[in-house]
């Protein structure tokens, strides 16, 4: 009997063997099967030569199959075999012209080669069946960039803008642009606080002058109040130096003649572009009054969509005494492109929603909700308004409300 069980045994092992194996040489004969493995490869591995080797195992199973034929043409570019790529590419589109993935790779594959024509003319035919196709508008107008073709160029990206303001890479293309164009921005501004307690109003003017340059953007800004009968002014030097190709920096350096503005201050941001256009940051500021310090932290997580722009900000200060937070959400809408825009924002704090003046110092507590705009009148002039209600808590149970003002205009020359 215990033999008559081991060849039971055996019999069992021997059936499950070639069940497995038969299993295993289905899969490897089902292009589909070999089709997702081609891709965990690729998009889970980092394996871009098993990647191609499987999916070409799949074409010899199934060689019409143009999902598996792109997605190794793709691979290829990947990988650095640009040649290959372009040769499986160019076959995808001879038997379905209308497919925009293989088409843009293609493109990519032209720019990189210099042979910018050729990308121009593979975009002009791929918006002829997808006028819309914001991706490969933006790749046309990089293409007559590179080729020495501006003013083509310029209206191929405001194409882009019109369909897609916050489109990646956009807005800094049309920014280098503009660097052999418009190179200056002349800001002008001035706000007018009210309250409803019958405190005399505050003002505020500010002037501004930017210049573009291929490391970033850089002013001087020159800020003039009056507040409680005190005149101040404020001196600013700031600038948004480019980093890397995902990284900007922001600093400002101000200082004061210190009857309300700080003595000086001192503010430091990064900003980092993430994938699924999403955008982060963190900074630092100091601002040293006469009566106290404030150091504060800052950080700022903001998603790009379509038409809109979602941003959550945070503050934490602290003084000699205390520390205090602030968080602000704002939500934009933009229109026709990135110069054209609505944005609501509101904030709370166990302090001053930011602070600017000496007197936010003393605030107990903060409500901000505030409706900020911009239009351009022309080219060359954008004009801005806001309006904002603060709910302040000055001593413990005694608040006072306040309205402000803001209009500007900016100027580029």
């Amino acid at each position: 009997m215990p033999g008559t069980y081991r060849l039971l045994l055996l019999f069992v092992i021997v059936l499950i063997g070639l069940s497995t194996s038969e299993v295993s040489a289905q899969d490897t004969q089902d292009p589909d099967v070999l089709f997702k493995q081609a891709r965990d490869a690729a998009f889970v591995e980092d394996n871009y030569p098993k990647a191609i080797e499987l999916g070409n195992q799949a074409l010899v199973l199934a060689p019409d199959y143009l999902d598996i034929k792109e997605f190794v043409g793709r691979v290829y570019f990947w990988n650095g075999q640009k040649k290959r790529s372009a040769k499986m590419l160019d076959e995808v589109l001879a038997t379905d012209p209308k497919r925009e993935l293989s088409r843009a790779t293609l493109a990519d594959i032209y720019i990189e080669e210099a042979q910018y024509s050729k990308a121009i003319s593979l975009m002009e035919e791929g918006l002829n069946y997808s006028p819309s196709n914001t991706t490969f508008l933006f790749k046309k107008g990089y293409a007559q960039e590179l080729s020495g073709r501006p003013n083509q160029a310029i209206r191929s990206y405001r194409a882009v803008q019109s369909i897609e303001p916050t489109y990646p890479g956009l807005q800094n293309r049309i920014d280098e642009m503009d660097i052999n164009q418009l190179n200056w921005v002349a800001n002008v501004s001035g706000s007018y606080t009210f309250f409803d307690n019958g405190l005399d109003p505050w003002t505020i003017g500010r002037a501004e002058l930017i210049r573009k340059t291929q490391l970033g953007s850089f002013g001087v800004a020159a800020n003039f109040g009056s507040r409680f009968n005190l005149n101040d002014q404020e001196l600013e030097l700031n600038g948004y130096p480019i980093l890397t190709q995902k990284m900007y920096g922001y600093f400002s350096l101000g200082v004061s003649s210190n009857e309300f503005f700080p003595q000086y201050r001192i503010s430091a941001s990064v900003f980092r572009s993430f994938p699924k256009r999403i955008e982060g940051s963190l900074g630092y500021r100091r601002l040293a009054f006469e009566a106290l310090d404030v150091d504060m932290l800052t950080s700022s997580l903001t998603k790009f969509y379509s038409f809109y722009r979602v941003s959550l900000r945070g503050f934490l200060a602290f003084t000699e005494n205390s520390t205090s937070y602030t968080g602000i959400i704002s939500g934009r809408r933009f229109f026709k492109n990135t110069d054209n825009f609505l944005e609501l924002r509101a904030g709370y704090g166990n302090a001053a929603i930011e602070y600017n003046v000496a007197t936010d110092i003393n605030n107990l507590s903060s409500f901000e909700l505030s409706l900020f705009g911009q239009k351009s009148l022309s080219e060359q002039f954008l004009l801005q308004g806001e309006f904002g209600f603060y709910n302040e808590e000055i001593t413990p149970d005694n608040f006072r409300k306040r309205y402000q003002i803001l209009l500007g205009l900016s100027y580029k020359f």
